[in-house]
């Protein structure tokens, strides 16, 4: 398997992970929001924080010298 095709599987592995979570988080509560507005604003704070690691470790790594 290459690389290109396990880093694929990772991110759709993640990815019906998240939606597994989202279904769940959406159906179990009235949140006052349609469901695209609920989807939106998970993938603002989401997009944030995965940015923000993302920005860590890459500091990291060149801090070690890689």
């Amino acid at each position: 398997m290459s690389k290109k095709t396990a880093l694929r599987q990772q991110v759709e592995g993640m990815t019906e992970n998240f939606c597994e979570t989202f279904l769940d988080a959406y159906q179990c509560a009235d949140w006052g929001v349609t469901a695209e507005k609920f989807a939106r604003l998970c993938i603002d704070e989401l997009t944030k924080q995965l940015t923000q690691l993302a920005h860590e470790l890459d500091d990291e790594r060149l801090e070690d010298g890689e």
